[in-house]
């Protein structure tokens, strides 16, 4: 089976990459630079090329502050870009797994969202995944369209890498306790994708739709951080200067609105597929290793 694969270059991209390589199917992996989504003709072109049989789009923008300045770029890869390739895979009859998140949501509840609990995004990025995700489902029957949240890797700019980061430089890290959500490993991810996948390639009857998927658990902002600081002083002992101090969202001198809860609620996803991933301290622990062993690290983010 051919696999294609958009935004390869990104987290969840990396980590599919790595995975599909080592599987029997025909990976395809273009750059940005060869296949832009915002372009209909390059999409045409490369399905009708390369003839792929399933398709993967974890191309999105999501800087989530540039996106409040940017708001017509955003707008253009995450709900236009989307609609596109939903479009082409619904012509050539190629099912289309899309990654969304959890800022489709408002973050006004004290329980974990479910698929069909009503979406209000607060932010730019949050508005155009949710518009995204209309255009996927309105265009291409078969979707599994999953919403994910808090991704973390040893790649690109995450909140993991930076704080593994600036462990090792800042004396006091000041970080939100009251933002709320469910941390999620872009190689687990990955992996209960490629599963997804496997059921296609063995023709089992899949049931279409959204789903929830992240790691087991949740956590607040500080949580996270505090579970990264700890391994590193755990694996690099007092090489780990950081300190972390507890601050509240409406200290922060940003008027970017994040939804203070966005855990999401994973019983659909485990019902239907068995797909329940560890939890994300486990996850934690495994990236900052790979961070410290590998010394990935690109600078602030």
């Amino acid at each position: 089976m051919r696999v294609l694969v958009l935004g390869a270059s990104g987290q969840i991209g990396r980590e599919l990459e790595s995975r599909l390589e080592r599987s029997p199917y025909q990976i395809q992996c273009p750059p940005r630079s060869a296949l832009d989504i915002r372009d209909p003709h390059a999409l045409n072109s490369f399905v009708s090329e390369h003839r792929p049989q399933i398709c993967i789009n974890a191309a999105a923008y999501t800087d989530v502050a540039a996106a409040e300045r940017d708001p017509e770029g955003c707008f253009d890869v995450n709900c236009k870009g989307a609609g596109q390739v939903a479009e082409v895979a619904a012509f050539v009859g190629m099912p289309l797994i899309h990654i969304s998140t959890d800022y489709v949501f408002d973050g006004l509840t004290s329980r974990p969202y479910r698929e069909e609990d009503p979406t209000n995004p607060l932010n730019v990025y949050g508005a155009s995944k949710l518009a995204g995700e209309l255009e996927v489902q309105r265009r291409c029957r078969e979707h599994l369209l999953i919403r994910t949240s808090w991704v973390f890797s040893r790649w690109r700019r995450n909140f993991v890498k930076t704080i593994v980061e600036r462990a090792f430089s800042h004396p006091e890290l000041p970080v939100v306790d009251d933002e709320i959500g469910g941390p999620t490993s872009a190689g687990d991810l990955a992996e209960a994708i490629v599963g997804l996948i496997n059921l296609r390639g063995a023709r089992r009857e899949i049931p279409w739709g959204l789903y929830h998927c992240s790691n087991g658990g949740s956590a607040s902002r500080f949580d996270l951080a505090e579970r990264a600081v700890s391994r590193v002083r755990e694996r690099a002992g007092e090489a780990a200067i950081a300190r972390l101090q507890r601050v509240s969202t409406e200290s922060r001198s940003s008027e970017l609105e994040r939804p203070a809860y966005s855990v999401l609620d994973q019983a659909r996803i485990q019902r239907q597929f068995g797909i329940r991933l560890r939890p994300w301290t486990d996850a934690v622990d495994e990236v900052v290793d790979s961070l410290l062993t590998d010394r990935l690290l690109d600078g602030p983010s």
